[in-house]
């Protein structure tokens, strides 16, 4: 039951580094080569993905953080999670996380953003998708 072990491992990776604030977890459940994909950028390693985690720590502090459900489909585990607390609005999110050998190789982090969108407008979500 390798599924449900992933779906373990991403909801202790996501309650432990974002919740609770203990990044040296990233090093137990990520490969070293392990590939982390965000708006701002991508990251690489469990060092990578401690490195963003502190980038949004600072963005919204003393924020909660709560995965409200998940996925599974073979080696990837998919997670609706929201980031909220004591900023004006809450960060509505997706986590793709894929595993080889029981380990996180990679993850796609992709979430809306805060800001209020003008009327009429459509947001760009994924410019690169349009790209021939």
């Amino acid at each position: 039951m390798p599924e449900v072990q992933h779906q373990l491992m991403a909801a202790r990776l996501f309650d432990e580094v974002f919740e609770r604030q203990t990044p040296e977890v990233c090093a137990l459940l990520m490969s070293a080569t392990a590939i982390t994909h965000t708006p701002a950028g991508d990251f690489a390693g469990p060092a990578g993905f401690e490195q963003y985690v502190a980038e949004v720590w600072t963005t919204y502090p003393n924020a909660s953080f709560a995965i409200d459900e998940g996925v599974i489909d073979g080696d990837l585990v998919t997670l609706h999670w929201t980031l909220g607390g004591q900023q004006a609005e809450q960060l509505d999110g997706l986590a793709i996380l894929r595993f080889e050998q029981n380990m996180i190789a990679e993850s796609w982090i992709e979430y809306a953003d805060a800001t209020p969108v003008e009327p009429n407008v459509a947001p760009e979500l994924c410019p690169p998708c349009r790209e021939p």
